[in-house]
Parts: structure tokens; sequence; C-alpha cells
């Protein structure tokens, strides 16, 4: 586990928002390999960049499929630099620190190649992946995150010790006491009312018990290229976020998709066709989650206390 402290400061953000709290964003489905979508992926750097010039963020998460179309050959794969190092290069996002997860786009043809993503974050120190599921308590010395990092797709494909992933992760919240907000990160969202939706049986079946159990708060996945917030008609306690809007092309709502949902008793509360990313900030006792589009303009925005 990995505790990284760093002092948070109040600064006026764009459209109004002020950042009170512990501050990161969040962009998935970003690692483009085609031009039209290499364009988009630099659109929503450029909007990162222009939020991170007013608001205070600490970090960036990523939620996977980092290198389309089958992730990268080696450590030393060019694509690091250019579809990542040479992308996010701006002002203000150029140092910061990002918490890495996989998607399926960076398994590959399941020859181990996911593992090349780990080893080059020993040579790159604002890559952070240290292996291919693990956790971070991050405090600002006021707030306290716990994120616990999945590899969803090991889980989906059965590889790489899926028994020892699910014991580490019912572990790893059940031990989790000293955080004021925990955030479980995969790419595989288990609801979605886009074209990956409306179910993924593995995250629905194996993931979302564990994590329900142990009072997780939110649900940050990628995998369908939207910006989603998804949350339980009934007893709502958990907010499932969906933040694939990082340059791959767009997918649109799904209505039959929604239906379903609605059936399992899950209301969509947002979907937000376009490309961008998820801002979170967070206080001891409460957060905001802020969809921000290419333009740095948010387009919807939740807030949750205890």
């Amino acid at each position: 586990m990995n505790s990284l402290l760093k002092r948070a400061v109040l600064v006026v953000a764009i459209l109004h928002h002020r950042a009170n709290g512990l501050h990161f964003i969040s962009v998935g489905d970003w690692g483009d390999n085609l031009p039209w979508g290499e364009a988009n992926q630099r659109n929503v750097s450029s909007g990162m960049d222009a939020w991170c010039a007013v608001e205070n963020c600490l970090f960036i998460v990523s939620t996977g499929d980092n290198f389309y179309p089958d992730g990268v050959t080696s450590a030393a794969d060019p694509r690091f630099d250019t579809s990542w190092r040479w992308v996010y290069n701006r002002t203000n996002i150029v140092d910061k620190l990002w918490y890495m997860s996989l998607g399926n786009h960076d398994h590959g043809p399941d020859d181990g190649r996911e593992q090349y993503q780990v080893e080059f974050g020993l040579t790159e120190a604002r890559w952070y992946y240290p292996s291919l599921w693990y956790d971070v308590l991050y405090t600002d010395g006021t707030t306290t995150l716990h994120l616990i990092i999945v590899d969803s797709e090991s889980l989906r494909q059965n590889k790489n010790d899926p028994a020892g992933q699910l014991a580490w992760l019912d572990s790893t919240l059940a031990g989790s006491t000293g955080a004021d907000w925990k955030i479980v990160i995969f790419h595989h969202p288990p609801y979605s009312a886009g074209d990956h939706g409306p179910t993924d049986a593995t995250m629905v079946d194996q993931v979302l018990p564990i994590c329900l159990q142990h009072g997780t708060d939110i649900i940050l996945s990628g995998h369908d290229h939207n910006l989603q917030h998804i949350v339980p008609t009934v007893n709502p306690t958990v907010d499932y976020v969906i933040t694939g809007g990082g340059g791959r092309a767009l997918y649109r709502k799904d209505l039959t998709n929604e239906q379903v949902l609605n059936s399992l008793g899950l209301e969509v509360v947002n979907f937000s066709y376009h490309h961008g990313f998820v801002a979170f900030d967070f206080s001891p006792t409460a957060y905001t989650a802020l969809f921000v589009d290419e333009s740095a303009s948010v387009t919807y925005s939740y807030s949750r206390s205890r």
C-alpha cells in the first residue's frame, strides 16, 4: 500500500466551481492509434490542462484502454511516448502522477503483454502501476481516499490468478478502516446504458458483491466511450461512474439497455455523449463529481454527503 501526503489549496475554478478539498481527474479509453482518435485525445488533453490550470489537480486516474488496438509490445514501446507522454505534456498536467489501470485492449492477444505496462512504471515515476491490481491510500492531510484498482480483464479472461485477485479485493476492502471514501476502479463497468451494456456478468457476479459488502462509495470504470452516472433507485449508497471519453469514437445511449437497468432497480441519472473526463473534489464528509468536456466546460455534476 502506498501513502502519498500532499497539501491541497483553495482555488477558483472554471465555471464557478471552487475546489475545497482533495481534487483529481479521471479519464479512460484514450490511447488511440488512428488520426481522428489522436485528434480527439489531444482535445481532451487540452481540456484537462485548462481545468488543472485553475483546479489543484493532485493526480490523474486512468480507467484503462491506454493503448489501442492491442496494447504495447515491450516496456520500451514508442507508444508510451506517442500516445501518452507527448500527448499529456501540457503545462498544467505534465508533472501529474497517473494511477493506471488496464482495459481489454491493453491485454491484446493474450500473450502476457499487459505486464509491460507494469514494467514501464519501474522507469517512469509518473506512471504508477506497481502490479496488475493494487491499492493506494492517498491523503492531503485532511481527507483520505482509498483507491483500489482491479484488473477486470484478467478476471473476465480467467487468467493471472483471478481467485487470488478476488481474495485480495475482499481482504483489502475489509481492512479499509482509515479512509473517508472508498473508490474501486476497473475498466469494465458492471452497469452501462451504452453500447457495452447493460451488464457485465463477471463484474456483477464476482466483483460487485465484494464492493457492496464492504461499503464502497464509488465504482469508477471506462470501456463505454462516454460519461455516465448510474445509481440504485432504492438506498443509493454507491455511485457508478463511467469515464470513457478520452478520445476513442463515442458510443451512444442504448435505450433498450437503459430499460434493462431500470428493471434491475437502477437509474441512469446522466449520460454525456461527448469526449472528456470526470473531476472529483472530496472533503471528509462530502464530494462532488463533475463531468467535463474537451473545452473544460462542466456538462453535469452531482454531490454526495455523509
